[in-house]
């Protein structure tokens, strides 16, 4: 599922440009997702403005999507979960140039080790 998210932000951050319906880049990540698989069961992400959540939203399903406009600034979070073992979210803002998008955090997913015995034990609560 990690490798699968840091995926799907890749894709995402590719896709992101102005003139583009706001739905692109979560269709692009939900393709991805189902062809392994998986369901987000949430929106991509979403803009980011005077409230945290506002428009345009990066939601596939939309009966009217939004156009993605250069200085608009968007918060791209795919994210997979799997009831047994959990989740992993990654989440970066980024703002639309002229021709692209411009990251503007550089969150990234950190892998914590445990020792096999740490494994083993969890296995059997």
């Amino acid at each position: 599922m990690i490798a699968l998210v840091r995926q799907a932000a890749e894709e995402a951050e590719k896709t992101i440009r102005p003139g583009i319906p706001s739905s692109e880049p979560s269709r692009i990540v939900n393709s991805l997702f189902s062809s392994h698989g998986y369901t987000m069961p949430h929106s991509l992400g979403h803009g980011i403005g005077l409230d945290v959540h506002e428009e345009p939203l990066l939601k596939a399903n939309q009966a009217n999507p939004g156009t993605l406009k250069k200085g608009m600034i968007i918060a791209v979070e795919p994210g997979l979960y799997d009831p047994a073992w959990g989740g992993v979210r990654l989440e970066n803002d980024f703002i639309i140039t002229d021709t692209g998008c411009e990251k503007i955090t550089s969150s990234r997913i950190i892998s914590l080790d445990c020792p096999e015995d740490r494994h083993a034990s969890r296995k059997h609560r």
